[in-house]
């Protein structure tokens, strides 16, 4: 009977949620201090006192929040999501009128079926000015520690995606979110949170106090969503699917299991499969490879040619990338055919690179030390790499395995993740300076190139596609159609 009312309110609250977008939106400019920010607060006050909370409203400039059972107690879930947007010109439908709807939705769903644990909604101000909200809240107010605390953040478009899963996630923890389906958790993003810290939503305060904490938000095809703080963000930005798998994954979240008590370590989420790699086995993984690429060194003269060969085909794709696009900004609409440009010229001189069966037998040495630099700065990073090492150190199967340690690299090269690495300001916005990264990025995937067999005719087709590739990419606009808001 219980999941049959869970099932009733899955289905029936998504409409709710666009409603209630469109409430918030209808307040007017939500700037901070503005009277559209306070008549939001005012009405979501309203929707959980009509539902049995208590809300209660703390610090300067104030978070507003419920929890089911009355009282905060420790290890309660979280939910937060800002009411204020960035300025008065920018209506903030994605950014952050969704995720208020959604957490007033979500109180009056748990107020219908309650949750087996305590959970609590928190509506903190000023975030959009630096977190002062939360801030202040967690440094003079901070609730009894929580369990976990998930901030809500440009969720409604894109698929929902889990990010500042820093060094406090654990292998149990990472089991637990990875039961929620609907949510993706990118390798690089729990890189950057482990190593680098770069959280910018209001779970940050938390996450530095040492509870354990994550960013939910949305990235469509174009990773990081670009309408963000500018005056498109209004309610045509807002998809009902992923409305739908907001919800569907909040509620799950509210009615799951209790977090069990946290061991951090290295593991992750796989990519598409969804399980969980334990911390131990990305050690153990990491090292193997390690391990293979010193046997490899046998064959080190083969090693140094297929290093050779490797650097020459990534100086022909960055020749190749330099001419299609020199000059020219580099994150938005040409990220794609410039990328293009760059492997097809790589894959041009690897397909003729003469003694070509032999550089494929140091290809896992390349790898290996790669796993290596990438490891040095977190395992995570290191063991696709080793992956690569040990599949190209196996059998005559190489190529084929060697496309596990191809994972990494591609993701890396991706137009999205460029343009995400812009958005966080990893790495600047000319495309001068993504040189030496790209072609770092680029190594193994020339290094897999070169165990392949060789194709006669090969090589004359993949220059006379670079070849048109670059002559068009030369003709195209600096931004294309997909990203009008970043053009001048």
């Amino acid at each position: 009977m219980l999941w049959l009312c869970m099932l009733g309110l899955a289905l029936a609250s998504p409409e709710r949620i666009l409603d209630y977008t469109q409430a918030v939106l209808s307040h007017g400019p939500r700037a901070h201090g503005q009277p559209g920010e306070l008549k939001t607060l005012e009405w979501v006050a309203e929707h959980l006192r009509a539902n049995g909370y208590e809300p209660e409203q703390v610090g300067d400039p104030g978070v507003l929040y419920a929890c089911t059972d009355g009282t905060p107690r420790a290890n309660a879930l979280w939910f937060l999501a800002h009411t204020d947007a960035v300025g008065p010109q920018v209506p903030g439908a994605i950014d952050n009128a969704v995720a208020v709807a959604a957490l007033v939705v979500l109180s009056e769903d748990l107020a219908a079926v309650p949750p087996p644990s305590q959970v609590c909604v928190a509506f903190p101000r000023a975030e959009e000015l630096g977190l002062v909200g939360s801030v202040d809240w967690v440094a003079n107010h901070m609730p009894p520690t929580p369990g976990l605390v998930v901030a809500l953040d440009l969720v409604g478009q894109g698929q929902l995606s889990a990010t500042g899963l820093g060094p406090l996630w654990g292998d149990e923890a990472l089991s637990w979110l990875s039961q929620h389906k609907e949510v993706h958790a990118p390798v690089a993003y729990r890189v950057v949170s482990r190593q680098l810290g770069i959280e910018r939503s209001d779970h940050a305060p938390f996450a530095q106090r040492g509870v354990l904490s994550m960013h939910l938000l949305g990235r469509g095809r174009s990773g990081i969503y670009w309408r963000y703080h500018s005056p498109l963000d209004d309610l045509s930005q807002v998809e009902g699917p992923a409305v739908d798998a907001l919800h569907h994954t909040l509620l799950s979240m509210a009615h799951a299991r209790p977090l069990p008590i946290q061991v951090p370590s290295a593991g992750l989420i796989l990519p598409v499969l969804g399980g969980v790699l334990p911390g131990s086995m990305v050690w153990l993984l990491w090292g193997a490879g390690l391990g293979i690429s010193l046997f490899a060194c046998r064959g080190w003269k083969a090693a140094l040619h297929g290093l050779g060969a490797s650097f020459v085909g990534c100086f022909a794709g960055a020749g190749a990338w330099a001419l299609a696009g020199w000059g020219r900004p580099q994150a938005a609409g040409l990220a794609t055919p410039l990328t293009l440009c760059w492997l097809l010229g790589m894959a041009a001189v690897l397909s003729a690179w003469p003694r070509q069966e032999r550089t494929g037998q140091g290809s896992a040495m390349a790898f290996g030390l790669l796993a290596l630099a990438a490891g040095l700065f977190d395992p995570i990073m290191g063991v696709w790499l080793s992956l690569g090492a040990l599949a190209l150190g196996l059998g005559k199967w190489r190529p084929v395995l060697g496309l596990l340690g191809a994972a990494l690299p591609v993701y890396v090269c991706a137009p999205a993740t460029w343009r995400e690495l812009v958005f966080h300001h990893l790495l600047p916005d000319q495309g001068v300076w993504y040189m030496p990264v790209r072609w770092l990025a680029c190594w193994p995937l020339a290094v897999l190139a070169l165990a392949l067999p060789r194709r006669r005719w090969a090589s004359l087709f993949l220059f006379a596609l670079c070849g048109v590739l670059l002559v068009v990419t030369r003709f195209l606009p600096p931004f294309s159609e997909a990203f009008p808001e970043l053009g001048p």
